[in-house]
């Protein structure tokens, strides 16, 4: 992937914020192809940021139209990652950190370990920003919806042997009725 620098760029944008036309709100996470020139400077030569959701804000551009909340993320992945859980920043793996050490491949990032002070700004400029931006926009719907519905948009890459896989974190984040509701809905479809 191309390193993409703007330092003016907003962390993320968010479509039709203020319309409360449906109970969901749809966050896409790993679509960001922009870094810090700070970021860039450390990256070890060479480094290829793996793993983004390419072209899902052109793909899904119809959600407006019909009226969904979107939140859309403009920065990388390899920046910070707002689709992780800040309480779990411990491990070398992406899976379980917001802030990688390692890229989604498990290659070295870095050519100097970021400092406490540089992760910090990360989260405080790019994650919890993002996650007021989720908080709000469900908050504003449950003004008008017994029921709000966070729905998480990514691409996957190979051996998955299917066009759409549904998650819910092993049932946890949503009902089974639900995810059955919305499985039906795309066979039907």
């Amino acid at each position: 992937m191309t390193k993409i620098i703007n330092e003016n760029i907003k962390p993320f944008y968010v479509i039709n914020e203020a319309l409360q036309k449906l109970p969901v709100v749809i966050s896409i996470p790993h679509s960001g192809v922009y870094i810090t020139s700070k970021m860039n400077d450390n990256l070890i030569a060479g480094t290829i940021l793996p793993n983004t959701d390419w072209y899902l804000p052109k793909l899904y551009s119809f959600l407006e139209e019909l009226g969904f909340t979107v939140i859309i993320n403009n920065m990388n992945r390899h920046l910070i990652d707002v689709n992780r859980n800040l309480t779990s920043r411990s491990g070398r793996s992406y899976k379980h950190n917001p802030i990688y050490p390692r890229t989604t491949q498990g290659n070295k990032l870095y050519i100097k370990k970021l400092t406490n002070d540089e992760k910090e700004k990360r989260i405080n400029t790019y994650y919890k920003p993002y996650h007021q931006a989720l908080t709000k926009a469900i908050l504003d719907k449950q003004k008008y919806f017994d029921k709000v519905y966070l729905i998480d948009l990514h691409s996957f890459g190979l051996n998955h042997n299917a066009d759409v896989i549904l998650g819910n974190n092993f049932d946890e984040t949503c009902t089974l009725s639900f995810i059955s509701f919305i499985k039906k809905t795309f066979q039907k479809n």
